[in-house]
């Protein structure tokens, strides 16, 4: 697959999550928008998708920014509330608000780290839709 419908297929994947949970998604026409779609859960709120990348050693990763016109990484503070995240190896979506993102990328562990660290992690647990 090419990278248009890789993002495609996780856009279904989120949304269909979401949906199961019965949550309403309002899909824009277009694609001209900062996120992919918006979900009303009494509040409007707007999603980004991304696929997360192959997960190693327990983590799994994602980018918060896209390239901007002028070819730098425009992060999406202000623009979006939410990331919603597939990763096709777990086959597992996550809702993360944008302030707990960072601006270039972020890492969800779903594994203890094999140095017992527990201080500092991000669970995936913790976004798990």
């Amino acid at each position: 697959m090419n990278t248009k419908q890789v993002g495609e297929v996780s856009e279904a994947k989120v949304m269909t999550r979401l949906m199961e949970r019965e949550i309403p998604v309002l899909d824009p026409w277009g694609d001209n928008q900062r996120y992919d779609f918006v979900i009303d859960v009494g509040d409007f709120l707007s999603v980004q998708v991304k696929t997360a990348q192959n997960p190693r050693e327990g983590v799994i990763k994602f980018p918060c920014h896209s390239i901007g016109r002028n070819g730098k990484n425009d992060d999406y503070r202000g623009d979006v509330d939410l990331f919603g995240v597939y990763s096709p190896d777990l086959e597992e979506c996550f809702l993360v608000p944008v302030e707990d993102a960072g601006r270039s990328e972020m890492n969800l562990r779903f594994k203890m780290p094999k140095n017992g660290q527990r201080k500092g992690i991000t669970w995936a647990v913790d976004y798990i839709l």
